[in-house]
């Protein structure tokens, strides 16, 4: 499942000028995360510090600051009791990053962040614990090739319209319980990777590279959410409403992966997203040029290959693979196989 975890600023109070305007966004924020979850979209997790943090930067417990907040700013959608509960109950709902991804402690010094997205949070104890989040993420992103690392981003305040920040730091201590982080030499290490980040889902799904996270899955579900993930961007590039759980016309028959596996496709990264490429085009009815009916024998005027009303299809990936689905009577696109090598014009189903 995609997920994201949220900067524990992300619930602390506007920064900078206090203003109506700050103070919906704050509310905003909250409102649209918790929707996004409610509809099943994304896992949420936070640090398990997040409370203390906040406590410690004087911020929680919630309600009497925003109630402040509130009076001086004159906003009256939300009453202080209302905002704090969406808070809450994110937080709440949220599981712990640190169990997810097995890091029991982690100290570093000479933190560097580029873009430094977190300069403005006040007070340093908070700026700490986003620049530590932020740290943890990339570590293990950089360590570990799974669909959870390769997709999982961090909803931060505000990203200066980047979709990712470098991260620099000497480690000092770290704590995990795994065998899969050899990369790290021996503490201090100077460490250097990357950590996704977002303000909103949309932010986030365009941050996501589907071809790595497919690569990275396992069984059709990957590669469902993949080709729903290829479909949403290109959907965004043209301009055209767009929401994440758009009807896709397609099925997948059960033994596509088992094709996608006996070839290595997912092993080798450009026929992998040349593989998306062709399944979404497809989808949209483009490049036609690259299609052709499969047929009994290699004459073109052997018969069709049907399967009832159910009419075969081929479509290049590259000279050696072809995408082969079925294009069913109801319009439902149904994904038979990958066939490999080139002269292989056999398709499940």
């Amino acid at each position: 499942m995609l997920s994201v975890t949220i900067d524990p600023a992300v619930f602390a109070p506007p920064f900078g000028a206090r203003t109506r305007e700050s103070v919906r966004a704050y509310v905003d924020t909250l409102l649209h995360w918790k929707r996004v979850h409610d509809e099943g979209h994304v896992a949420l997790y936070v640090v398990e510090r997040t409370a203390e943090i906040l406590v410690n930067s004087k911020c929680y417990p919630l309600r009497p600051w925003l109630a402040d907040l509130l009076r001086e700013t004159r906003f009256v959608e939300f009453d202080a009791n209302t905002i704090a509960s969406f808070a809450e109950t994110l937080i709440g709902r949220s599981e712990s990053l640190e169990k997810r991804i097995r890091i029991a402690d982690l100290l570093s010094e000479q933190v560097a962040v580029a873009p430094d997205i977190f300069n403005e949070h006040i007070p340093p104890e908070l700026r700490e614990a986003s620049e530590k989040t932020a740290l943890m993420i990339a570590i293990v992103r950089k360590g570990r090739s799974d669909s959870f690392t390769s997709s999982h981003g961090m909803v931060v305040r505000k990203r200066d319209n980047a979709s990712e920040v470098l991260m620099k730091a000497i480690i000092t201590i770290l704590e995990y319980d795994g065998e899969d982080l050899a990369y790290l030499p021996a503490l201090p290490n100077k460490f250097e990777g990357r950590s996704m980040i977002c303000e909103r889902f949309h932010d986030y799904l365009l941050a996501v590279d589907e071809g790595v996270l497919w690569q990275r899955s396992v069984g059709n579900d990957g590669l469902e959410r993949s080709i729903r993930l290829a479909a949403y961007k290109s959907r965004a590039r043209r301009g055209e409403p767009n929401a994440w759980n758009t009807q896709l016309h397609l099925r997948i028959n059960p033994q596509f992966y088992l094709s996608v596996a006996s070839c290595s496709a997912l092993e080798n990264p450009a026929v992998a997203r040349g593989a998306l490429r062709a399944i979404l085009e497809t989808i949209e009815g483009t490049n036609m040029a690259d299609t052709h009916q499969l047929r009994t024998g290699n004459g073109p005027n052997d018969p069709e290959v049907k399967r009832g009303n159910d009419i075969a299809w081929r479509r290049d990936v590259d000279y050696e693979h072809h995408l082969h689905y079925w294009i069913c009577p109801d319009g439902i696109i149904e994904l038979a196989c990958l066939s490999y090598p080139h002269d292989n014009f056999t398709i499940c189903g």
